[in-house]
């Protein structure tokens, strides 16, 4: 027995001498310095860029094998600022010598203290952190057969198992990463960054703790972030798993005055690559009163992947969240418009379509329901199908004084562009801004239970929208529309300069006393209308589009009246001048009645020509024409109003030599104030009256005064 063991002591004692010799005596003998030429050379034939070795390296060989460094640095790409791209002022690396024998790696830690990493877009869209150096291998080089390559005794090395990789301590000290996109001037940075993972094992899970100081530069923002996790990773590094990870961040500044931000997030993850595969579950994300709650996954994730899920947002506030991110959203008619929003959806996105399914929107009292898809290709294609209960399309107008303001910053600050996504024509009236539809098609069917805009109201209302190259297209109805309905097309070119605009509309029985209420505060005319319009045009402002208006105008209004004017009194009065006798005139209200009105009237560059304008009534007859101009609101129109055969409203004698005489009547003025005066020459210069002059004169014998006698005398 003692002979045995004797040479085994020995051998073990020589082992034991050798490497205490060779700990001893190799870092004496082999300095990592004497290698930085050799390392720098294959990092410059590798990168194409610099690596820069300032500091000593220090090797150690026992009982941990590792390596020391100072300050390192590489530089950056060409082409971009001569600041390094990476720099490092500490690292140290150890691995324990003896499990090295047995095919283990016991990593004692990974320091790297004082990381500085510069990543930069240049305006031309390109990155530093990408490279192209480097040989390809040439498909016509002549490959050198390997000796014994196909023998059996040529036995690929076996590497070192990950399952036998254990990590003691991964820290990452003072780091800092800046960010600069340069094309869309962001600057970006993440400042005494720290990461530390503890006792680091394949298939077992660790955990982890990040955290940094991120800075905006526009807006300034200041942000504390803090990300905690249990991370599990297999050791054919297929599978990797998330548990509990956390994201915690607060401003430490307040933008614009406004209170601090605050925002918090909660998930678990997992990734399979054998299978390509995704998911992300219970994803709980909340910023101030903005409460976001997730689950979804993905497939194919090597190739197109395809990832869908559900999101569901709780109500909030558009306006408070705006402020903590230092904007203002516009002045509305409505202060209390857009001050609650909540919404739940269905996504799935394969390729370049993103598809949302059961839609369900709340924007305050506004529910919209549907679903919709998203092409991103270009141009984008956005098609939709959804249904609002109401919507009150007033209250989301901005104020005038939001509206000027908009516009006067916008020509401060930006010039006008017809790619910047707004066609603009400067006018004396406030703009009409017209979406740049360039970069958008549309799709889409939008049905709405109640409408209100411009005062108006309609029910059962739907609009269909078609949108590409620039044109669109709309198709819309509405069911009830005061006691009527209505119908129309509407055609919007913005492929040329001008936009230009074509409408083809017709009014089904339409009730117009409410309706001009609702519009306007008052109901200058009465009944009920259908009507057709066909017109085109072109401008992008009122003044513009009214010059340019061209069309057809067609009404029929029934059982209805004019306000403002009584043509019956008007005639009576005429009748009164030929009597001298103003107490036979029936009092009447400030209105004429019709039972029936044609409109008829052809649009030229904003002139109306009327080819017909007649009413009929119980009491008169009116037929005539004229001018309306709609650029100065001028109107110029000449009516005859003949008296009916025993005509009602006219008591006392009957003058039936002025039955069937058209009396002329002048309309003149601007559309908020309209005068009527008759043409009392025409009346008794008339055919008619010429011929019955002294049976007239001899009927009305002593009633007339002397005054009107010598007019009649003077006329005739």
């Amino acid at each position: 027995m003692d002979k045995l063991v004797k040479p085994i002591f020995y051998i073990v004692a020589a082992i034991f001498i050798t490497l205490s010799l060779a700990v001893a005596i190799v870092p004496m003998l082999l300095d990592p310095n004497d290698y930085k030429d050799e390392i720098k050379n294959a990092v410059k034939s590798a990168t194409g860029r610099t690596l820069t070795i300032d500091g000593v390296l220090s090797l150690s060989i026992f009982p941990w094998l590792g390596i020391e460094t100072g300050h390192l640095s590489l530089s950056n790409a060409t082409g971009f600022a001569e600041e390094p791209f990476v720099e490092i002022e500490k690292t140290n690396i150890k691995v324990k010598l003896i499990p090295l024998f047995s095919k283990r790696i016991r990593v004692n830690q990974i320091v790297l203290n004082g990381l500085r990493l510069n990543l930069v877009k240049n305006e031309q869209g390109k990155n530093n952190w990408s490279t192209s150096h480097g040989s390809t291998p040439s498909k016509h080089k002549k490959r050198i057969p390997i000796k014994g390559a196909n023998s059996i005794s040529s036995t690929p090395k076996i590497p070192l198992g990950l399952a036998n990789l254990a990590i003691e301590k991964i820290t990452l000290e003072n780091a800092k990463i800046n960010w600069f996109d340069r094309q869309a001037q962001r600057n970006l940075s993440a400042e005494n960054l720290y990461f530390h993972m503890d006792k680091f094992r394949f298939n077992e899970t660790v955990d982890f703790k990040l955290s940094t100081v991120v800075k905006t530069a526009k807006p300034k923002t200041k942000h504390q972030v803090s990300i905690t996790g249990r991370l599990t990773v297999q050791d054919d590094l297929n599978v990797y798993k998330m548990e509990r990870f956390h994201i915690a961040s607060s401003s430490e500044d307040s933008i614009n005055g406004n209170p601090a931000i605050q925002s918090d997030l909660n998930a678990a993850a997992a990734l399979n690559l054998s299978q390509n595969t995704f998911a992300v579950f219970k994803l709980d994300f909340k910023l101030d009163d903005l409460h976001l709650q997730s689950d979804f996954s993905g497939t194919g994730i090597d190739r197109e992947p395809t990832i869908e899920g559900s999101i569901k947002i709780d109500s909030f506030n558009p306006r408070n969240l705006a402020k903590h991110f230092g904007q203002t959203l516009p002045t509305l008619a409505d202060p209390n418009a857009i001050i609650s929003a909540n919404a739940a959806f269905d996504f799935k996105q394969h390729k370049s379509v993103v598809d949302l399914a059961n839609i369900v929107v709340q924007i305050d009292q506004t529910s919209i329901k549907g679903a919709a898809s998203i092409d991103r290709t270009k141009p984008p294609l956005v098609k939709f199908n959804l249904d609002a209960n109401k919507l009150d399309v007033d209250r989301y107008f901005p104020t005038k004084d939001a509206t000027t303001n908009q516009i006067t910053e916008r020509s401060e600050t930006e010039p006008t562009n017809s790619d910047a996504g707004l066609s603009e024509t400067a006018n004396t009236n406030a703009m009409i801004k017209t979406p740049n539809l360039a970069i958008i098609n549309l799709d889409g069917i939008f049905n709405i239970g109640a409408l209100k805009i411009l005062n108006i109201r309609a029910r059962g209302a739907q609009i269909v929208v078609n949108a590409k190259n620039r044109i669109v297209r709309t198709n819309q109805r509405i069911k009830n529309l005061y006691r009527g309905h209505y119908r129309g097309a509407m055609e919007l070119n913005l492929q040329g300069v001008t936009p230009t605009i074509s409408v083809n509309e017709k009014f089904s029985k339409i009730n117009l006393e409410p309706l001009l209420k609702d519009l306007t505060g008052e109901a200058k005319i009465t009944g009920r209308t259908t009507a057709t319009l066909q017109l085109t045009a072109r401008g992008a402002d009122p003044d513009s589009i009214k010059s340019s208006l061209n069309g057809n105008v067609e009404a029929l209004l029934s059982d209805g009246y004019i306000k403002g004017v009584d043509l019956v009194k008007i005639i009576g009065g005429t009748r009164n001048l030929i009597e001298s006798k103003s107490g036979q005139q029936t009092t009447t209200s400030d209105e004429t009645q019709f039972t029936e009105m044609r409109i008829a009237a052809t649009i030229t560059d904003g002139l109306v020509k009327t080819r017909t304008l007649n009413a009929k009534s119980q009491t008169l007859t009116i037929d005539g024409g004229g001018r309306i101009y709609l650029v100065n609101e001028a109107v110029d129109l000449n009516i005859k109003a003949k008296i009916n055969d025993d005509p009602a409203g006219f008591e006392g004698i009957k003058i039936k030599e002025l039955q069937g005489v058209s009396i002329p009547i002048k309309i003149s003025g601007t559309f908020s104030k309209l005068s009527y005066r008759p043409d009392l020459k025409s009346v008794l210069t008339s055919p008619q009256i010429q011929k019955t002059r002294k049976k007239l004169k001899k009927k009305l014998g002593e009633k007339l005064g002397p005054e009107v006698q010598n007019l009649l005398d003077r006329l005739f």
